[in-house]
């Protein structure tokens, strides 16, 4: 992962020196990301390791959006707001995490384990709320041309 937001943040720079923009990147990847969890949630005929190792590498685009967040405000407040987006990550994953747990708890467990279907429709809900973000955040990126050079000196 650590690899990735590296490859990342190399891939993000050379496609800005194109015109184009951080946020079309990270709106790719999370296409990507969706796909996958689509193929896992499906269980589609592919190699496990190739799917949860896609799932890692895709994993690290959240580097990108702290890049992304700074060059829409003043160096002096750019600290301040990736902050609070970290807050955000965090306080997100805790919610969505919770709210799994409140789903698969709609199934009895049998053997100590909840059934495969539970888990489907947990990620599945999981997933719808990926789309509605992903269209939210990638579609005015299509329509606009890169905002990355905002606050730059």
């Amino acid at each position: 992962m650590s690899g990735d937001a590296g490859l990342l943040g190399v891939l993000a720079d050379r496609l800005r020196r194109y015109g184009i923009g951080t946020e079309a990147l990270l709106a790719v990847v999370g296409l990507m990301f969706i796909a996958v969890q689509f193929a896992i949630i499906l269980r589609w005929p592919l190699s496990s390791y190739v799917l949860w190792a896609a799932v890692a590498a895709v994993g690290a685009a959240t580097v990108l959006s702290y890049a992304i967040l700074a060059s829409y405000f003043p160096k002096e407040l750019a600290g301040r707001a990736n902050a609070a987006l970290n807050v955000f990550h965090i306080g997100g994953a805790f919610v969505l995490q919770y709210a799994t747990g409140v789903v698969l708890e709609h199934w009895t467990p049998q053997a100590g384990h909840y059934p495969e279907i539970a888990y489907q429709i947990a990620f599945f809900l999981n997933l719808v709320l990926q789309i509605i973000a992903w269209v939210w955040f990638a579609f005015p990126w299509v329509l606009r041309p890169s905002t990355s050079a905002r606050f730059s000196d």
